[in-house]
């Protein structure tokens, strides 16, 4: 294992961590073995890849243990496995991304391009379930804010695939196009209240543990991507985080938190459509629609 200072520049992404880096590694063989070895890049990897493992399970337990009360139509299924599919495809490209990032400089780039897609994959997989059940009862507005969804992920997409938006100084920017896509979201979710208003949906258990699961995910993920632009703790601990607890590895940690309670609400939402679909329906506040 190697020093910071001994790092190529296209690896010198965070100063703070100081030893414990894999050297150049121009084998595929000896990258995947490293993932059984402790360094700067255990952590990531295998937060990543657990939580991919976890997720596979999960979705294998919904749709044959649910699959009478929650996902029994083919479009219910389609909803959950757009989400975990997108779930696990960004796990996957995360953990082959910190796997690879020793091999060279240009497997780098690439792996790293792919991590940007996994993440607009994981973005759009979120915004998902939300909009097809909560604009059950608006299958136009629905389809709106799906294809916009679309749109907005084809566009980041084309937008960090460029060879500038890789370096590791702009760190920052990438978090605030992501930032950006994310916060889209919010445009549905004012629409949503406006329709139905918080008296109705804090009158019933299932609504309400859907919109502050809503809320906590993405008070986590701000604080996620607070710690990683950040790089704190070890910003105050220089070489104390090396091997754990450093900011990228709580960044997945907590992107893994985020998935499991988004889970939670979205299930929550669906299971309160399945059962009260009318009144669900009936509850929407024409007088003052958003849109």
């Amino acid at each position: 294992l190697i020093h910071y200072d001994d790092l190529p520049p296209w690896l010198q992404e965070n100063k703070y961590i100081r030893n414990s880096y894999r050297p150049l590694m121009p084998s595929i063989k000896s990258c995947l073995k490293s993932i059984f070895r402790l360094h700067t890049e255990t952590g990531n990897i295998w937060t990543h890849m657990i939580g991919g493992i976890l997720f596979v399970c999960l979705l294998i337990h919904v749709l044959y243990c649910y699959s009478d009360c929650l996902v029994h139509k083919w479009d219910e299924k389609l909803v959950y496995v757009s989400f975990f599919v997108s779930v696990v495809t960004c796990l996957a490209l995360s953990s082959s991304y910190h796997t690879m990032l020793c091999h060279s400089e240009n497997v780098y780039n690439i792996f790293l391009k792919l991590d940007f897609v996994g993440i607009t994959v994981i973005i759009t997989g979120h915004y998902i379930p939300y909009l097809w059940y909560g604009y059950h009862c608006m299958p136009t507005k629905r389809t709106l804010y799906l294809t916009i969804t679309i749109c907005l992920a084809v566009t980041t997409i084309g937008v960090i695939l460029s060879d500038t938006m890789a370096k590791p100084n702009y760190r920052l920017l990438r978090t605030v196009v992501f930032a950006t896509f994310s916060a889209f979201g919010i445009l549905p979710i004012i629409h949503f209240l406006s329709l139905y208003g918080l008296d109705y949906i804090y009158s019933h258990p299932y609504l309400s543990t859907a919109l502050m699961c809503l809320i906590l995910m993405s008070f986590l993920h701000i604080v996620g991507a607070f710690l990683y632009c950040s790089q704190i703790p070890e910003r105050f601990f220089p070489g104390k985080c090396d091997y754990w607890f450093h900011s990228h590895q709580l960044f997945h940690t907590i992107v893994v938190i985020g998935v499991i309670v988004h889970y939670i609400g979205f299930t929550n939402l669906a299971l309160y459509v399945r059962q009260w679909p009318d009144k669900f329906c009936n509850q929407i506040n024409i007088q003052y629609p958003l849109l």
